[in-house]
């Protein structure tokens, strides 16, 4: 959906017959509300983003190899982000957002890094000089349109949002994340937020799972604060595994903290294995030292079946041992079942 032209790597043809729009002074919003003459076009423009090290672009699998394939934004080929090479301003990587628009409307977002091979078959209109502030104002607008049958899907547009990388992303996300906002919205927002990995990201993930008094969403926003791939997340999670009301979120909490792989997780679980008053929170703590990375969780299974007296707690040490399928696990089941 990219294409390196200008600021837009689109066949030369296409662009060709669609001339840029001209810069009138509007906003961006006032732009593409301009636009609605054809039946279906994309309106193409560029913006700076901190993404480094990312390219944004379509691959397939093709015999166990990712393999670069021209983008078609009308046939809704998956993008997949990989590292390589980008076009940059500077250090900063060039983005390229198209929006699908039909009579005046945006139906469609895609996003994709300069250099990736874009194809339409709809008319491509070039837009030059678009700011990352108008840029954001226009995709928080999409975000918050409440019609279904108006709005692209919103994953697109907060995928879109979420390319930008600067801090400004997290502002309007955590706009987006506040109670006021509809629970779709704020559900996929919170999700986006985790992806942004930003230490304000994490703040305001930490803020939200405070004062949200919903058990499902906390449980939301811990997956979310584990996506970010940031410590201060996993000493957040950490807490909320210890200490919220819900024995849910709870649980939800041990396994998260063992996705993020965060150096404190045994001994931690091993606390809750020890305190925690809900037998359902202790045996899925268990579980949870079986999604730790590498060896680490055969170890920590081996060390409950050493140091735990509770029965509820080394019986599922044993089931997940055995799953493990490590030729540890399997040596000691086989001395228990000897003894």
């Amino acid at each position: 959906m990219f294409r390196s032209l200008c600021f837009l790597f689109v066949p030369a043809v296409l662009l060709a017959a669609s001339p840029a729009l001209p810069q009138t002074g509007s906003s961006l919003d006032q732009e593409v509300r301009r636009i609605g003459h054809q039946t279906a076009e994309w309106l193409v423009y560029s913006v700076s983003s901190e993404s480094a090290g990312r390219f944004i672009c379509c691959h397939t699998w093709s015999g166990g190899t990712l393999r670069p394939v021209t983008c078609r934004p009308e046939d809704d080929h998956g993008s997949w982000v990989v590292s390589g090479k980008r076009q940059t301003i500077g250090s900063r990587a060039l983005l390229q957002v198209y929006l699908g628009v039909e009579n005046g409307k945006v139906r469609r977002v895609q996003t994709y890094s300069a250099g990736c091979d874009v194809e339409t078959s709809w008319p491509v209109h070039e837009l030059h000089n678009v700011s990352q502030v108008e840029s954001l104002a226009l995709l928080r607008r999409l975000a918050l349109e409440t019609d279904r049958k108006q709005r692209p899907d919103r994953d697109e547009v907060l995928g879109a949002l979420v390319e930008h990388r600067t801090e400004e992303t997290v502002v309007v996300l955590g706009e987006l994340t506040e109670s006021s906002m509809e629970a779709d919205l704020r559900e996929k927002a919170l999700f986006w937020l985790g992806q942004t990995r930003r230490p304000t990201a994490v703040e305001l993930l930490s803020e939200r799972l405070t004062d949200e008094p919903s058990g499902k969403l906390r449980q939301h926003i811990l997956f979310c604060l584990s996506q970010t791939d940031r410590p201060e997340a996993a000493k957040r999670i950490r807490r909320a595994a210890e200490q919220d009301v819900s024995a849910e979120v709870r649980e939800q909490g041990w396994f998260w903290l063992a996705q993020t792989g965060d150096p404190s997780a045994e001994d931690a679980i091993f606390r809750a294995l020890r305190d925690e008053p809900d037998r359902r929170v202790r045996e899925h703590a268990v579980f949870a030292l079986s999604q730790l990375p590498g060896g680490r969780s055969v170890d920590a299974l081996l060390r409950v079946l050493r140091t735990s007296d509770d029965r509820d707690v080394t019986r599922q040490a044993l089931f997940w041992l055995a799953e493990s399928r490590d030729p540890r696990a399997l040596e000691r089941i086989s001395e228990l079942l000897d003894s």
